[in-house]
């Protein structure tokens, strides 16, 4: 695909579409529901035990209710804090490779794990891993890589010319690469 100039770079380069409002509208939306998710989480077992304690007679339920809702707080504050501290980063992805993982070891069950090495410029080593990794595909040995981390795990890739899809930063669905919004959360493609 050609630019305006007729150059054959269209798809090279980090896009400025990260910081489009529609793109920061839904991120705010994704974050405004996951705080939601998390307040109820972290409700849900104080008003089941309550309930439960009023049927059973039993105020002892109570004291359990708040023992999990207090566990269930310090996992979400200690995740609120390492998300924070995530910094956006440039890589280079240095291998890729899957692995069979037994799930437990006293069965014959597996597991396939996809993962994506990376290093950033700073020379530390990044690892994207999941069993379902919409990047191991996408992005190959030798290709260069922004992490954004105010989205869920984004990667985008520098050069885009020999690509026909681009991952959607919102939901993280994969995009025809000549279409402008996601088809499923309508945001713009980050292209």
């Amino acid at each position: 695909m050609l630019d305006f100039n007729g150059n054959d770079n269209l798809y090279v380069g980090f896009s400025d579409k990260i910081y489009d409002p529609a793109v920061q509208a839904a991120l705010k939306k994704n974050k405004r529901a996951a705080a939601i998710f998390f307040i109820l989480l972290i409700l849900a077992p104080i008003v089941i035990c309550i309930i439960l304690s009023v049927k059973n007679d039993d105020n002892s339920l109570v004291a359990v209710g708040f023992g999990i809702s207090a566990v269930f707080l310090v996992i979400n504050i200690i995740s609120f804090i390492s998300q924070k501290t995530k910094r956006q980063w440039d890589g280079v992805v240095v291998n890729k490779y899957t692995e069979v993982k037994r799930r437990d070891p006293n069965s014959d069950s597996t597991q396939t794990y996809r993962t994506v090495e990376l290093r950033t410029d700073s020379g530390k080593k990044k690892k994207i891993s999941a069993s379902i990794n919409p990047y191991y595909e996408y992005l190959n040995v030798g290709d260069r890589v922004r992490y954004y981390p105010q989205f869920n795990n984004y990667y985008e890739k520098y050069d885009k010319t020999n690509d026909t899809y681009v991952i959607c930063p919102v939901c993280g669905i994969k995009n025809d690469i000549t279409q402008d919004t996601c088809k499923r959360c309508k945001v713009p493609i980050i292209k």
